[in-house]
Parts: C-alpha cells; sequence; structure tokens
C-alpha cells in the first residue's frame, strides 16, 4: 500500500540509472520516502500510478537527469516537509507534473517532452535518434562510475543523456520470431521464415529468452 518500486524510511538514499516502470501503490507509485538525503539520478521513471512517480514526505532531495512520464502525478511533495532540487528532468504526460511544489519547467534544465522512448530486444526502455533528452542532461549530476541500463559508459556525446539509457545514436535493435506451422521445425533457431519454429510454444519460448516479437503463420 505504501511504496511502488522503492521506498525509504529515515536513511540517505542513491537511486541511479534505474528503469523504475509499472508499478502501483497507494502513496509512492515509483521512488519515493520520509526523511533522510536522497539523491535520484538518471533514472527513467515510467507508468507508475501512486500519488507521485516521485513521492517527497520530507528530508533533502536531488532530483536530476530523470525521465518522469506517465504517472499519476509526477512529483508529489508533503506540504512543507521537503526541501528539494531538480536539474534536468524530462516531465511528459503525467496528469500533473508537480504537487505542492514549484513548477520549475523551462528552468535548471527541466523540459516537458516526449522523451522517445522505446523497447529493445530486451525489453529494456532506450532512447530512439532525435529524442529531446539526448545530451540534455547535467553531467555534473550523473555518477559516471555506473555504466547505464545496457551497461554502457555515460557521456557518449559530449554531455550526459537524461534517464536511464545513455544513446549510442542508433535505433535500438528488435527481434522477430518466426513460427510456422506447416513447415517449420523447433530445431531451428526461428529467426527467419527459412528457420522457423513449428510449435507456438517453442516461439514464444525463444521470444521470452531473447526478446521481441512472435510472428505465426495463420491457422496456428
Amino acid at each position: 500500500q505504501a511504496g511502488g518500486g522503492v521506498i525509504w524510511h529515515y536513511v540517505d538514499m542513491l537511486i541511479a540509472n534505474n528503469v523504475i516502470a509499472h508499478n502501483h501503490a497507494g502513496w509512492v507509485g515509483g521512488v519515493g520516502g520520509w526523511g533522510g538525503t536522497s539523491t535520484i539520478i538518471n533514472n527513467t521513471i515510467t507508468d507508475n500510478l501512486g500519488r507521485g512517480s516521485i513521492d517527497l514526505m520530507g528530508g533533502t532531495s536531488t532530483v536530476a537527469n530523470n525521465i518522469i512520464t506517465g504517472g499519476t502525478y509526477g512529483i508529489f511533495a508533503d506540504p512543507g516537509a521537503v526541501t528539494a532540487t531538480f536539474r534536468n528532468n524530462c516531465f511528459y504526460d503525467n496528469y500533473a507534473d508537480f504537487v505542492n511544489l514549484p513548477i520549475v519547467i523551462g528552468a535548471n534544465g527541466n523540459i516537458s517532452a516526449d522523451p522517445n522512448l522505446v523497447n529493445d530486444a530486451t525489453g529494456a526502455l532506450r532512447l530512439t535518434p532525435g529524442s529531446p533528452c539526448i545530451n540534455a542532461g547535467n553531467t555534473a549530476d550523473a555518477i559516471l562510475t555506473y555504466g547505464d541500463i545496457k551497461g554502457a559508459g555515460r557521456v557518449l556525446g559530449g554531455i550526459v543523456d537524461i534517464g536511464a539509457d545513455e544513446s549510442d545514436g542508433e535505433l535500438p535493435a528488435w527481434n522477430v520470431i518466426y513460427v510456422n506451422g506447416s513447415t517449420g521445425d523447433d530445431a531451428k533457431n526461428g529467426l527467419s521464415w527459412a528457420n522457423a519454429k513449428k510449435t507456438l510454444q517453442a516461439g514464444m519460448d525463444l521470444g521470452s529468452q531473447l526478446g521481441g516479437e512472435v510472428w505465426v503463420t495463420a491457422g496456428i
């Protein structure tokens, strides 16, 4: 009831380079907590339902270089209980971006724009070329000793990207698994019609392993 993705209680927290998605709770939707000093850096926080994608109920927080999208509220703060600094975050498609805090979009590098996210073959949320989040973060806030969500290094284009992914400038790969109930063979690799799997279960098993879509012929 209290917490969705990550919750803390009177401790200092560093939350960096994570995808935090599809959580649902009565209070904290994505991340949040009470007291302490929290540093929330270079995360992609998307499609979390609760009081806030980031729910601050006390203490001091630095929120920088995050994508905050698709939530009930982007940032929810208990009135008068929070000291927070926001730098170079991207807000998009939240019911409201800030509750009980000044709206800082348009200041300190905070933007409101579609981050243009797409799932790659492993299901990870990646930036597509042309995303407004590319080279739009604050490099001084980034934790450069940590890799991004792919395990790659940070700051590939001179300035750190906003979110958990550091774009390499390429469209993320997407696998297609092929299933043909007539001519397929479950011993084949399933990566083309010529090498299609025979059964839907074999295709789904491979799709779960590699990520991507499963295409089937009619009649299965």
